[in-house]
């Protein structure tokens, strides 16, 4: 079964860490908030066309690299689309 991953997994890309940082840093509500609106935005790019004929995992992959993308430069500029929350 292929899963989201989760935020500030210390065994992952340091990359990724980095990203997950910046992201919950705009959460007040924690890891939990971030992990939930990180998970709906993965969710929304698994449900567009470019996933429909990919393997699970590569559908995973695809999707949680096209919300980094969109996600990072948000989170740089300490917003987030989820919950309308500009940083400060």
């Amino acid at each position: 079964m292929t899963r989201i991953r989760s935020l500030g997994d210390p065994d992952g890309d340091p990359d990724d860490l980095e990203f997950d940082l910046d992201f919950a840093k705009l959460h007040p509500g924690g890891w939990d908030e971030a992990q939930d609106h990180w998970e709906q935005v993965v969710v929304m790019f698994l449900n567009c066309d470019q996933v429909n004929d990919r393997k699970a995992s590569e559908s995973m992959a695809f999707a949680e690299d096209a919300a980094k993308r969109v996600l990072w430069p948000l989170a740089v500029d300490e917003r987030c689309p989820k919950c309308r929350r500009v940083g400060g």
